[in-house]
């Protein structure tokens, strides 16, 4: 097993974890798309004033909502932006007004209720400033990066790029989750351990050693809980972790070798990569019940839009591209395949919901995606790469 581990990590040892994220765009879908303002309504497929009127002020002019039909494609919806502060995500127990939860079919037939995991949420734009890339800001968001091989984590500046600490950590970190307050890192390692790193002090203050060898770890929205894939073929498993109590409170076995753990925007559902495997698992996070299996080949990292209606995988296909699916998360179908770079890891949305960059590991590139066009582009790094933060 430590051999077989030792062959598939070097694809996968660099951690990105970003300590500040905006939120980004929304586009039109004939709700209220700014659930804080009751008086905006729908009318004709138009968001528009109770009174009737044509017009909105806002802090930069007129806004005119004819010129914000929906369309069939909401990809081609402009961003309608509500001033300089985006509104702040809910939790995952709150629901809009226009939300209709529903049961979901789950294993052995029987049905989990679980949020609705198309939510209309008041996304707004990115909170940070567009800048040039002669310009530096010091306000930019720092990264954490393990350190496998030397069992540490790194935290750098990204304005200018430098080294600002360096923590040391259990043996052979592997992945890094942030809580949403950015008070708080976890870090996985694979040696029996999740490490707890204050981020103001930039100190592990809690070691919680575990009997599995943990890999890869996702946050919910409220902060409260961790999710962790034990990369094994004895204790395959994911454990749900309580991070106040800083304890493991339940665990769910899996086939050989769970990799990575990705949460849908609403924290209902936990899509399980198994590259080995060439598997991807859905998990319902109310009952630990995995409810829908798909075969993949080696998958490795999944992406989702704002309202998580899109997911978007990367597949290790073999030989010299690799593929990214475009999965309907209602449907559970894929729409669209993408070839990119080869050995596909990392996957990342923009902000601008049009836009997906993709870290090809072995092919040593990156490959960025127009889902309106459909066009990739692949640039080349001349090295093998892992590992993706969004700045901006």
């Amino acid at each position: 097993m430590k051999q077989l581990f030792k062959v598939f990590y070097a694809i996968g040892i660099l951690g990105l974890a970003i300590l500040l994220v905006g939120a980004g765009p929304f586009d039109c879908d004939c709700h209220n798309p700014d659930l804080t303002r009751s008086w905006v309504t729908c009318i004709d497929g138009h968001p528009t004033l109770t009174d009737g009127t044509e017009t909105i002020d806002y802090k930069d002019g007129k806004f005119n909502p004819n010129d914000y039909a929906c369309p069939k494609n909401p990809l081609e919806s402009p961003e309608w932006v509500h001033g300089s502060q985006p509104a702040p995500f809910p939790l995952s127990s709150q629901t809009s007004a226009n939300a209709s939860p529903k049961g979901r079919a789950a294993a052995g037939g029987t049905v989990a209720y679980v949020p609705r995991i198309l939510l209309d949420l008041p996304f707004g734009p990115s909170p940070f400033p567009k800048i040039g890339l002669s310009t530096c800001d010091a306000t930019s968001p720092d990264i954490l990066q393990v350190n496998h091989v030397n069992s540490l984590v790194t935290r750098l500046t990204t304005c200018p790029f430098a080294v600002k600490k360096t923590i040391r950590v259990a043996s052979r970190p592997l992945q890094i989750a942030i809580t949403p307050d950015g008070q708080m890192a976890l870090v996985t390692s694979f040696d029996n351990a999740i490490n707890f790193i204050d981020l103001n002090t930039n100190t592990v203050v809690f070691t919680l050693s575990v009997f599995f060898n943990p890999h890869g770890i996702a946050i919910t929205s409220d902060g409260k809980t961790a999710y962790v894939a034990s990369f094994d073929n004895i204790n395959s498993l994911i454990a749900t972790i309580d991070i106040a109590s800083r304890t493991v409170t339940k665990t769910v076995q899996t086939n050989a070798y769970p990799q990575s753990v990705f949460l849908s925007p609403d924290d209902s559902q936990l899509y399980i990569t198994f590259p080995f495997g060439n598997a991807m698992f859905i998990m319902d996070t109310m009952t630990g019940i995995v409810g829908n299996t798909f075969a993949i080949t080696a998958p490795r990292g999944v992406a989702f839009n704002s309202r998580g209606s899109k997911a978007f995988i990367t597949s290790a296909t073999g030989g010299s591209s690799g593929s990214v699916l475009q999965f309907d998360t209602e449907t559970f179908q894929v729409e669209r395949t993408y070839s990119v770079g080869a050995g596909p890891t990392d996957i990342a949305v923009m902000y601008d919901e049009v836009t997906v960059v993709v870290v090809n590991n072995e092919g040593g590139s990156t490959s960025t995606i127009n889902l309106k066009t459909g066009q990739v582009t692949t640039l080349a790094l001349g090295a093998p790469a892992a590992g993706l933060a969004i700045l901006r």
